[in-house]
């Protein structure tokens, strides 16, 4: 029995009844193994978690690494599939299983937080240089910008579901990134 075998199964889980029903019980029934097997290579539930969150982290960073590079140099081109990605994110852990992570399972938890925060400093970084070299005014203020986004993308996905209702989360992604570049034009 692999890690990687055991990682698939709690995707599995997770995708057809969220993570907080990734019980022990239930792996090892779908595994067909013991919970001591499971135990033997994780040490406990907690270190499960987090192995399976840098798991999936470390893949989603490098598919994001590579997809980012074939977006070309272009500022608004990159900015808008950083905020696209985030949303995307946003849609692989909904805010009822963050929220789920955050009060059980705290590691894993800082570890997704801590993700998202270093794509928003991608951003930051790309807004820095980008007014470094001319692209945007002196008096453009990265931070505020990246307040704002930052307080935008939490409402988005902690109401995807309702915003859902009333157009696909593709719109709502597309007006959150508009809107963005948008504050960058007006100099915000």
């Amino acid at each position: 029995m692999t890690r990687e075998q055991i990682f698939a199964t709690c995707r599995d889980i997770i995708r057809e009844w969220g993570v907080q029903h990734l019980l022990m019980d239930e792996l090892a029934r779908r595994r067909g193994i013991s919970k001591k097997t499971i135990y033997e290579l994780f040490g406990s539930k907690e270190a499960l978690m987090e192995s399976l969150m840098a798991d999936f982290l470390q893949q989603e960073e490098a598919d994001f690494r590579q997809a980012l590079q074939q977006q070309g140099p272009g500022l608004c081109d990159q900015l808008r599939f950083i905020i696209d990605y985030l949303i995307r994110l946003g849609e692989l852990i909904p805010y009822g299983e963050l929220e789920f992570l955050r009060k059980k399972h705290k590691p894993p938890f800082r570890m997704m937080m801590h993700y998202a925060d270093s794509l928003l400093e991608l951003i930051h970084a790309r807004l820095q240089q980008a007014r470094s070299e001319g692209q945007l005014p002196e008096s453009h203020r990265p931070d505020m910008a990246l307040q704002l986004l930052k307080a935008q993308l939490q409402h988005l996905h902690q109401h995807a579901g309702l915003l859902r209702q009333q157009y696909p989360l593709q719109h709502w992604s597309q007006y959150l990134a508009e809107s963005f570049l948008n504050s960058l034009r007006q100099g915000v």
